[in-house]
């Protein structure tokens, strides 16, 4: 510690799924130089525990989780914190569903889909139709997708499931048409706790709403348009 008496302080560590596993116990007490960043955490356990070490090629695979949000590996974390520690979510721990809504949204599935004992939050957005739109009459929305629609969505949900160290992802999109009231977009996440879930699911919903290969056709009281990034053409014209 280069000759420096440098106070020490205590992080309490909780593992997850098959870090837990190969440790054999959910909680890990260390006691390291004050101020310690994520590397020196995930070192530390890569010399305790060797499985891990064996396991994993490099500790900066894991998610590390404070104050319920993940934190970058320069970044300093408080002694006396508590930090979760999850596995690589492209490792299996991620699940993620993504799917078209054919005919009616099915809500009660998601929370099948994403359970998990460990995380504390289920975020949830849902989209429908409105009725009304810059003030005209809305009769139908009819949905058009690229025929790699669902690889689409499974890619954003992966890269923010990955980002924000969740558990699991949720999203669906309609397909065909849709009258006001009818669900047209889901999506869900779960999460250590909401913390670190709103800014995962506000991520989630505004990326496919940017990236998705879907056209909506309108059919208001004023005439049809098409939706076309921020645009409205008419086409009944």
């Amino acid at each position: 510690m280069s000759g420096k008496n440098m106070s020490m302080c205590r992080i309490s560590v909780k593992l997850y799924a098959v870090l837990r596993d190969l440790v054999g116990t959910s909680n890990v007490d260390l006691v390291l130089d004050s101020d310690p960043k994520k590397s020196l955490i995930l070192q530390s356990l890569w010399e305790k525990f060797p499985k891990l070490a064996e396991t994993y090629g490099s500790p900066n695979e894991l998610v590390i989780i404070t104050g319920g949000k993940p934190i970058s590996k320069d970044e300093s974390i408080p002694c006396g914190s508590e930090v979760h520690i999850l596995p690589p979510a492209a490792g299996g721990d991620l699940r993620v569903h993504a799917t078209l809504i054919q005919d009616e949204a099915d809500l009660n599935q998601i929370a099948r889909v994403l359970e998990n004992e460990d995380m504390g939050a289920l975020l949830l957005f849902v989209g429908t139709v409105k009725s009304v739109v810059d003030g005209h009459r809305v009769s139908l929305l009819h949905y058009e997708a690229h025929e790699n629609l669902v690889d689409v969505l499974r890619k954003i949900a992966i890269e923010v499931g990955e980002k924000h160290g969740l558990a699991g992802v949720y999203v669906a999109h309609a397909v065909g048409d849709r009258r006001p009231g009818d669900i047209t977009f889901v999506a869900a996440v779960k999460s250590y706790s909401r913390l670190n879930g709103f800014p995962a699911l506000r991520e989630l919903v505004e990326r496919v709403k940017r990236e998705a290969p879907i056209w909506k056709k309108e059919y208001r009281d004023d005439g049809i348009y098409w939706i076309t990034g921020a645009k409205r053409v008419r086409v009944d014209v």
